[in-house]
């Protein structure tokens, strides 16, 4: 069962950053970034992608044989980067959100699914 929950936890996981990122991409005109590919010069976003790549590999882990070593750092890894994506969800939803104007899309999906 918990090996269950956790392949769930980590598919949603890597769905959830990925989707945002290429969400935040998909609508980077709309939102006054041009070229669109601006949008990935931002933190944020690279955090996404780190995020879901690094869960992507560990959820590939079992297909291949790896040591304990690799396992524990890609895990430590994937730690610092939700660290880091972390403290900028905090700063965007205390700090960003409540006092930015509206033409910022800042409660879009694609802004809480990057941020949040």
């Amino acid at each position: 069962m918990r090996k269950n929950c956790s392949f769930i936890i980590k598919c949603q996981l890597c769905f959830t950053s990925l989707f945002g990122v290429l969400l935040s991409l998909i609508r980077a005109k709309e939102h006054g970034y041009f070229p669109w590919w601006t949008r990935l010069l931002y933190f944020t976003a690279q955090s996404n992608l780190w995020i879901g790549i690094t869960t992507f590999i560990i959820l590939c882990l079992p297909l291949f044989k790896t040591g304990e070593k690799v396992r524990a750092r890609l895990y430590t890894l994937r730690f610092v980067f939700t660290v880091s994506i972390m403290l900028t969800g905090v700063i965007y939803c205390a700090l960003l959100a409540p006092f930015a104007d509206e033409s910022y899309h800042v409660w879009s999906p694609s802004g809480l699914l990057t941020h949040v």
